[in-house]
């Protein structure tokens, strides 16, 4: 059984805290991006799936550049404490400022360089976050780390219901619905 005593460490919670602002700006981007590019910037969904694949190889490309930049680091003396704190601060107000920018950028391809930018920074908010499931978990990592995961898509699965609400269409991937 997972310790409750866990769950209320403050490395635990502000692992969970990172993980909810992590989670509520990548799946908004990726939930609502299609839909910006296509009926803000009046693209085809051809060209709008092309700028969001070039945003996801970035992200996964950002997994590598991340993981180096943490090595590098270390190398220079600086502490992996230190480096989980800038990566995941730096990361997070990254991504704050893509999706605010996302929503400003005035050509689909400035809307997905912004997209690229955030799914870099998010690279490295998540891969701050992340390691603290296995170091503060131990033999309970998978159940931190599903509690975790739990509390982060509350923001997202609330999003979505609202916009169900208001478009009058389901909007989950697995009751997906035609929407007019």
């Amino acid at each position: 059984a997972l310790p409750a005593r866990l769950l209320v460490h403050p490395s635990v919670l502000s692992t969970f805290w990172i993980n909810v602002a992590d989670n509520a700006s990548m799946y908004t981007l990726q939930q609502w991006a299609l839909v910006w590019f296509t009926e803000h910037h009046a693209t085809t969904a051809a060209r709008a799936g092309g700028f969001l694949a070039v945003a996801n190889v970035v992200n996964v490309a950002g997994q590598f550049v991340s993981a180096g930049v943490e090595s590098a680091l270390l190398r220079h003396g600086y502490s992996l404490l230190s480096i989980r704190r800038l990566g995941g601060g730096l990361g997070s107000l990254c991504q704050a400022a893509g999706v605010f920018l996302f929503g400003l950028a005035p050509s689909p391809l400035l809307a997905s360089l912004v997209f690229s930018a955030h799914n870099l920074a998010e690279s490295f908010t998540s891969n701050a976050y992340e390691a603290n499931y296995i170091e503060f978990g131990g033999v309970h990592c998978a159940a931190l780390y599903s509690v975790g995961n739990a509390l982060a898509n509350i923001p997202v699965s609330d999003h979505a219901r609202f916009e169900s609400a208001r478009s009058g269409c389901l909007n989950f991937p697995i009751l997906q619905t035609q929407c007019s």
